[in-house]
């Protein structure tokens, strides 16, 4: 009868041999496939025949492990034999199945980059478009605050007009009410000094007291025809502010201010 630990490594090698994945297998798939590389991208051809690979390393490994596991119940000890030969086979495998994976990834991670650079292009995008819409409202928003600026500027400026015309119309009221007194002093001085003349006197003084309000009136007159042309051309200035304000416009483009022609 043949030693126990002969029959146990009998046995033993004839369990490991369950596996049914010989070295030279092993080697066969390390010849056939640590050779394949993915050389870009765009090299479908090798990504293609790396996928199918690798899927097919992944699935005898996942083999070798069911398979220990089944193998392993039987005893711990021939187990231990079991995990030893399977994971010196797993490890071969994981080599292949690693190289295979790397290959890969050469066009999955360029995938996930280029999805994930379309993502970045899009928040970006949003991101450019948030800080344009700010920007334009904020343009809208100076260019009111100009227009409104501008408005009161001229608003300002016709009521200055106005407020030297009506200073210029308070003059010439001013002005009548003084001749006004002017004349009533007159008459009352011609009245007092003909109490205490003779009566020839008070005639020559009259005479020249109504010269003198003449001469008076004449005055007054011509400061008062100065005035209302003065006030007749600050009047028409006016009117041509306001005519001039009314027809101008603004280009909303080019922000050029234009003068519309008036019809005649």
């Amino acid at each position: 009868m043949p030693p126990r630990d002969m029959i146990k490594e009998d046995f033993t090698s004839k369990e490991l041999k369950k596996y049914s994945l010989p070295d030279a297998k092993i080697a066969e798939f390390k010849k056939k496939y640590l050779v394949l590389k993915v050389e870009g991208p765009e090299d479908k051809a090798n990504y293609e025949m790396c996928k199918v690979a690798h899927q097919e390393m992944r699935d005898i490994r996942l083999d070798i492990e069911a398979k220990r596991k089944e193998l392993k119940a039987s005893s711990l000890d021939f187990g231990r034999k079991i995990d030893t030969e399977a994971k010196r086979l797993s490890t071969e495998i994981c080599k292949i199945e690693n190289h295979l994976s790397d290959q890969r990834k050469v066009v999955e991670d360029e995938k996930k980059r280029i999805e994930e650079a379309k993502r970045e292009a899009i928040r970006s995008e949003q991101e450019r478009k948030r800080v344009e819409e700010e920007e334009r409202m904020e343009k809208i928003r100076l260019e009111q605050e100009a227009k409104e600026k501008e408005l009161r500027e001229r608003e300002e400026a016709v009521k200055i007009k106005q407020d030297e015309i009506d200073r210029e119309k308070q003059k010439i009221k001013d002005i009548e009410e003084a001749k006004e007194r002017a004349a009533e002093q007159a008459k009352e001085e011609v009245w007092r000094e003909a109490e205490v003349k003779k009566q020839e006197a008070l005639d020559i003084q009259r005479e020249k007291a109504e010269r003198e309000a003449e001469k008076k009136r004449k005055e007054a007159e011509k400061k008062q025809k100065a005035f209302e042309t003065k006030v007749r051309k600050a009047e028409e200035e006016k009117i041509k502010l306001e005519k001039f304000l009314k027809n101008q416009v603004v280009c909303p483009k080019c922000k050029h201010k234009f003068q519309l022609e008036e019809r005649k």
